[in-house]
């Protein structure tokens, strides 16, 4: 990363002090951002950001000692859903309306991987997460009935599944799989509208999830992934059409694939590895803009590795990278979320334990903070 272009910005806002985990953070419609965090007593911290600014906040005790990354989703203006792990492998759940309920277990046991969340509708998330069998477990929660699964989708992976919302009833899973591999599930309502999970062109066949090897780049290598995926759908414009990326790590690389049509993952090009010697978390990706991915992840600098992926016509894309360094230091996973389109709210981890902020205009390219 030593020939990577360095954005110099100001020292981001500090949100909290005394953290013990990276943070978690999502867009509740177009006015509020939530950001989650562990603080040093293992108690959820919570602010809520309009505009930039903290309006509100609150803590919440958890019913277990917390173990991995937080889980949040919304599914509309005035509700969040939050999930964590326990070290007894339990699976806990609570909702907040304007202000959190009660925890509620999910699972009572074999919750070997953080959760992840995604909502395609109001009154709906789902959840998916490892279990201890080895497969993606997915619950989904449909209003007023409640809370509903686990039903289990694939194997044998291992890690965090991350799942994307394509359309309404659209979702795409991809997992790490136990060789490595990226293995990929779909949901869609075809025109009978049967509401199934539907293996893809992509796979062997319906009754089975095993694929791999995992990506291979253009030069024949075939590059395991060592970390858990980021799923991405960017949607296009005109003639240039939606896509659905993905991006792990690799060793200390960060490399970016798409499905192709051989039942693979393919880089599609030497330019999709995309960061060398550096990575040391795992990514996150949001894309704020048609035809735009951007891509966070710690880089060992104790800095943020920031890439740009702008899709071109024909299949083809084009990257950026940057580091972003505010003088301060980060550590692990950050957090990303886009409240509206062409804002980036990103959210660090420092190595003093301190919760920061900052947030990006695309337009602009340019690093805001407030003191």
């Amino acid at each position: 990363m030593n020939d990577t272009p360095v954005v110099q910005v100001p020292p981001f806002s500090v949100l909290a002090s005394g953290i013990v985990a990276d943070p978690v953070a999502v867009a509740r419609g177009s006015r509020y951002v939530d950001v989650v965090v562990l603080d040093d007593e293992h108690n959820v911290l919570h602010h809520v950001l309009e505009d930039d600014t903290i309006v509100a906040t609150s803590h919440l005790a958890v019913p277990a000692s917390p173990l991995g990354r937080l889980a949040l989703v919304s599914w509309g203006a005035d509700r969040l859903d939050l999930f964590i792990r326990d070290a007894e492998t339990r699976l806990w759940h609570c909702e907040y309306t304007g202000r959190w309920g009660t925890w509620r277990l999910v699972r009572s046991e074999g919750a070997v991987s953080d959760a992840s969340a995604i909502s395609w509708s109001c009154g709906r998330f789902d959840l998916f997460a490892t279990g201890a069998s080895e497969v993606i477990e997915h619950y989904w929660y449909q209003h007023p009935i409640g809370l509903m699964g686990p039903e289990s989708l694939a194997g044998r992976v291992v890690g965090q599944p991350a799942a994307v919302v394509t359309s309404l009833y659209g979702v795409e899973v991809v997992a790490r799989g136990k060789d490595d591999g990226v293995l990929r599930r779909q949901y869609h309502v075809p025109d009978e509208r049967t509401h199934e999970w539907t293996s893809t062109p992509m796979l062997p066949s319906r009754a089975t999830f095993d694929v791999g090897p995992a990506v291979v780049a253009s030069t024949g290598e075939s590059l395991s992934c060592t970390g858990d995926p980021t799923l991405v759908w960017c949607r296009g414009v005109g003639i240039i059409s939606n896509r659905l990326v993905a991006f792990a790590r690799h060793d200390d690389r960060l490399v970016q694939f798409e499905p192709a049509a051989e039942q693979l993952w393919r880089t599609g090009g030497g330019d999709k590895v995309l960061a060398g010697a550096a990575t040391v978390s795992d990514p996150v990706a949001v894309s704020a803009s048609p035809c735009r991915i951007d891509v966070f992840f710690g880089v060992s600098q104790g800095t943020v590795g920031w890439a740009t992926t702008r899709i071109l016509d024909a299949g083809a894309s084009s990257t950026d990278l940057r580091v972003i360094a505010d003088g301060i230091g980060s550590i692990g996973r950050p957090a990303v979320c886009s409240a509206r389109p062409g804002r980036l709210n990103l959210f660090v981890r420092t190595v003093d334990d301190d919760l920061r902020h900052g947030w990006c205009e695309l337009n602009e390219e340019h690093w805001n903070v407030r003191g």
